[in-house]
């Protein structure tokens, strides 16, 4: 046994233990660029995100002294879209309680495929 408890008296072992290392390190890389996609996405996904709710921001929230200082073209324009906020509300609500119910059973799938793996 080397100091690690590795059997290596065998001479097949022998042979064997450098491919199986080159196969683990190549694991490890390839684990670590899946990693890095991974959040790449989640970024990515984060900025298109914060993009949304920059516009949502911007279309549907006003103070009063910005609407006043709106004319009359601009105010109807407002008052017009705001009209529309309920049923936009209501759909990215229903959207993003959508996407985040799949994206947490696809996790959770994930997760379960990896606990069978280890275990």
């Amino acid at each position: 046994m080397d100091k690690n408890g590795i059997n290596v008296s065998h001479p097949q072992y022998q042979e064997e233990l450098p491919k199986l290392f080159v196969h683990i390190q190549s694991i490890e890389k390839e684990c670590d660029d899946l990693i890095n996609r991974m959040n790449i996405q989640m970024d990515l996904l984060q900025q298109e995100f914060y993009l949304l709710i920059g516009g949502i921001i911007s279309k549907y929230q006003i103070s009063k002294q910005q609407f006043l200082n709106l004319n009359s073209q601009q105010m109807n324009s407002y008052l017009e879209q705001s009209v529309h906020f309920r049923s936009f509300e209501f759909k990215i609500n229903q959207l993003l309680q959508q996407f985040k119910n799949e994206f947490q059973f696809q996790i959770q799938k994930l997760l379960y495929e990896l606990s069978l793996y280890f275990n």
